[in-house]
């Protein structure tokens, strides 16, 4: 006799269904070790349903794979062997009271030997995106069956191993993001940290070797009292206190570093904002500005000394201009007179201002 309780589960079931199985070795659970929160969820199911052996079980292309098992040492066997592919197929919980009365199921090797099996009840483990991955079955070596209350507990349990999975999933994400983030920070050529309110380093990028002779995880945990001296610190304080403000600050310093060479540092602080909008911590950006500060010092010069020529340049030309006993006059290409120096004034008597602005021909 089959009982079953509908629940949410991708109709009909194959084992070697592509997505199915990508769906479950995303979770990267094959063939991991024991680990205590899934044995613990073996242990309460087993206990919940007053069962002598619970498993939480991954159905492969070819093979039931046990990752927590209460009362039962099995590991791993074919999938003809279990009855697990069976609960997958089938709409929620499934519940086998007497093993031996089901025609299909009597000459299962489990049934007619070690552990002599003859109660099954076991729960889909399915994905959010509806894919069934294995069970949490509870088995009896004598027939039986469950109270509603065993079902919504086992039902619940299948829901705390699928959360488990996911947990997994987001934190090896998280970790694989992180060590991204890290590579990306440790290859660029700038100081990058984060420090929360407390004035303690949360991150810290490989560029603190160069500036500060400090590895990552000598900063990391440290806070700013630990790692800057007291000058250092107190030098920062005005713009740390903006930045907590809420302002992102640029500013510039001279900055000696370990191998003996001062460094001008471009150094931003950027605040970082909470939920709720207060300023949990700021990110520090140190850039290495020497370069650029010699190349525009640089530039600078070479322009005093150009504007220094000009002007000597444009005295010598207005000395000549004025000195000079020949006469001379600028003229537009339609010869109207812009300007004339004073010998002309002084040959013709013409002034500068009757004569500017006249037709040269004219004269």
């Amino acid at each position: 006799m089959t009982q079953k309780v509908n629940e949410t589960c991708p109709p009909g079931f194959e084992p070697r269904d592509p997505r199915r199985l990508a769906a479950l070795r995303g979770y990267g659970i094959l063939d991991t070790p024991p680990e205590p929160e899934f044995d613990d969820i073996a242990q309460m199911a087993a206990q919940a349903c007053d069962a002598p052996m619970a498993h939480i079980n991954f159905i492969d292309a070819d093979r039931q794979w046990i990752k927590a098992a209460a009362g039962h040492d099995a590991r791993e066997m074919p999938l003809h062997f279990g009855f697990c592919t069976q609960t997958l197929a089938e709409d929620g919980i499934l519940v086998l009271p007497n093993l031996e009365r089901e025609p299909e199921l009597a000459t299962n090797p489990l049934v007619t030997g070690e552990p002599h099996l003859r109660f099954y009840a076991g729960v889909p483990l399915v994905t959010p995106d509806g894919w069934a991955i294995g069970t949490l079955c509870v088995l009896d070596r004598e027939p039986r069956t469950l109270t509603a209350q065993q079902e919504f507990i086992l039902k619940a349990l299948a829901r705390t191993v699928m959360a488990q999975l996911e947990s997994r999933r987001s934190a090896a994400a998280l970790r694989a993001r992180e060590a991204e983030l890290r590579l990306v920070a440790d290859a660029m050529p700038v100081l990058i940290g984060f420090i929360d309110r407390s004035l303690t380093y949360r991150f810290a990028n490989a560029a603190y070797q160069t500036w500060m002779g400090r590895a990552p995880q000598e900063v990391v945990g440290h806070t700013l009292s630990e790692v800057l001296s007291a000058g250092e610190l107190e030098a920062r304080l005005p713009q740390i206190e903006r930045a907590f403000a809420g302002e992102e600050v640029r500013f510039e310093l001279n900055w000696a570093c370990p191998d003996g060479e001062v460094r001008v540092a471009d150094i931003r602080y950027m605040p970082r904002f909470a939920a709720d909008g207060s300023v949990d911590g700021f990110y520090v950006f140190v850039h290495d500005v020497s370069d650029r500060k010699r190349v525009e010092a640089l530039l600078q010069t070479r322009a005093s000394h150009l504007e220094a020529q000009v002007a000597s340049q444009t005295r010598d030309r207005d000395r000549i201009w004025t000195l000079s006993p020949v006469l001379k006059v600028v003229a537009a290409p339609n010869g109207r007179i812009e300007s004339v120096n004073p010998s002309w004034t002084r040959a013709l008597g013409w002034s500068e201002a009757e004569t500017v602005g006249r037709d040269i021909l004219r004269f």
